[in-house]
């Protein structure tokens, strides 16, 4: 074998690492990329979510009654108060609903947390009638599949439904 043919094999050998490299780059980039966004959508919900339980705080609720024309009672505030922490709820499991779809929470962990989804929409039977009454924006999606298929679980005496 002469010096050319091994310049030759050493030329194919460096082309094949530099596309391995390029492809392995490639993977990198994409799971930043995934990860990026679910950061991002990790913390719209967190923000959200800090806002509703913020507003939470009787004074807040009391002034945003007030605010918008209605009367401030007891009962009111008490019911917008339960309205917002029920909201907050519903962020943080689309969160990680959203997580499991874009596969960075286990099949095991995602089980555990409808599990739980299921459990307490049992025995929660406010916090089941508020996510009755908001499982339907008018636009259907994967989301709102699932808690009206959570919802069915939690209403029927039989065993739960498929994941999904």
């Amino acid at each position: 074998m002469s010096l050319a043919d091994l310049a030759i094999i050493a030329s194919i050998v460096s082309s094949l690492a530099v596309a391995a490299s390029l492809v392995y780059l490639g993977l990198q980039t994409h799971q930043n990329i995934k990860h990026t966004r679910a950061s991002i959508e990790q913390a719209r919900i967190n923000r959200i979510i800090a806002q509703y339980l913020a507003m939470a705080d009787e004074s807040v609720v009391a002034a945003h009654i007030a605010g918008n024309g209605g009367a401030v009672t007891p009962e009111e505030i008490k019911r917008r108060q339960f309205w917002l922490e029920c909201s907050a709820q519903r962020f943080s499991w689309q969160d990680a609903f959203f997580q499991k779809t874009q596969g960075l929470i286990s099949d095991e962990t995602f089980a555990a947390s409808r599990a739980f989804f299921v459990e307490r929409l049992k025995q929660e039977p406010g916090l089941c009638a508020y996510f009755q009454q908001h499982s339907s924006s008018g636009f259907p999606t994967k989301f709102e599949t699932f808690v009206k298929t959570r919802l069915a679980d939690a209403l029927s005496p039989i065993t739960p439904s498929a994941p999904g």
